[in-house]
């Protein structure tokens, strides 16, 4: 299990980014179709690492793509998981 532990971390913050683009609250927002279409593609692309783990098959990973989820994942909860705000370029 720790042999692969860029695999490991991969699934950890792919379940991570997942949650929280799933429990994004619009509440006063007003909804933009393109950004829902984006949030569900990002959730549909970045489930497969943990449904392979839940399957038995562990995703390969290596520290690039750990680094790179990293980074993603800290901007899905800062903005708590407003792919709108993530994508704008101002604050």
């Amino acid at each position: 299990m720790l042999s692969n532990l860029p695999g490991l971390l991969n699934v950890v913050l792919s379940t991570v980014i997942v949650l929280t683009l799933f429990f994004y609250r619009r509440g006063e927002s007003r909804h933009k179709p393109l950004m829902s279409w984006l949030a569900w593609l990002l959730m549909l692309l970045y489930a497969f690492a943990p449904l392979c783990y839940l399957c038995g098959r562990f995703p390969p990973g290596n520290w690039l793509v750990v680094l790179i989820n990293l980074v993603f994942c800290v901007l899905v909860i800062r903005a708590r998981g407003n792919v709108s705000k993530i994508l704008s370029l101002r604050r």
